[in-house]
């Protein structure tokens, strides 16, 4: 083996440990999450493996791609395809666990539009808000994530300040009255509804 064939090794060596310990720290550090980024218990059953397979089909098509032409790209769109459906069952579990969660009308009182930049250039819209609601006989005042995206596990943002708006205009009546998904073991995290 000559030495071009020894960096991308080292370097599939290098990710494969970096994978065990993202694991591992994950096994031991068991925190309970919150709903909105609730995980699947397969998901690391299913990713682990994936991530394996991968770095293992792009060691064999580093290594010897004429011997390895069959197998090497196989294995790493197998284990390509593992991890990405790993994130879309993470994304329907929490998605379906949200769904249990009960709707209650509620009073947005405060509405902010930030406007941020991202490292390619472009600029995008996010909303935070502030409703008041009513559950359980307490008055509660929570900031709903809005157009929560369970894949990313964070809230998608606006492309434009026009379809931010336009948006906001279509889930809040200009009283303020709103829907919003409330999880009924923390309150405090929400979901508004369009």
């Amino acid at each position: 083996m000559n030495a071009t064939r020894y960096f991308p090794l080292a370097i599939i060596a290098f990710m494969a440990l970096a994978a065990m310990v993202i694991f591992i720290v994950n096994l031991v550090r068991r925190q309970p999450r919150p709903m909105m980024a609730e995980t699947c218990t397969l998901v690391p059953f299913l990713s682990v493996p994936g991530v394996f397979a991968f770095l293992g089909g792009i060691w064999l098509i580093f290594y010897n791609e004429e011997k390895y032409q069959f197998l090497g790209p196989t294995l790493a769109a197998a284990g390509l395809l593992a991890v990405v459906g790993s994130i879309i069952l993470n994304a329907l579990t929490a998605k379906a666990k949200r769904a249990t969660w009960p709707v209650i009308s509620a009073r947005c009182i405060e509405q902010t539009l930030q406007k941020h930049h991202s490292y390619e250039g472009g600029d995008f819209w996010l909303w935070q808000l502030v409703c008041e609601m009513n559950y359980a006989g307490k008055k509660y005042q929570v900031v709903p994530k809005v157009r929560w995206s369970d894949a990313g596990q964070s809230e998608s943002p606006f492309l434009s300040e026009a379809k931010a708006q336009k948006f906001i205009n279509e889930i809040i009546f200009t009283n303020g009255a709103c829907k919003i998904r409330v999880n009924p073991q923390n309150p405090l995290e929400a979901e508004m509804l369009k």
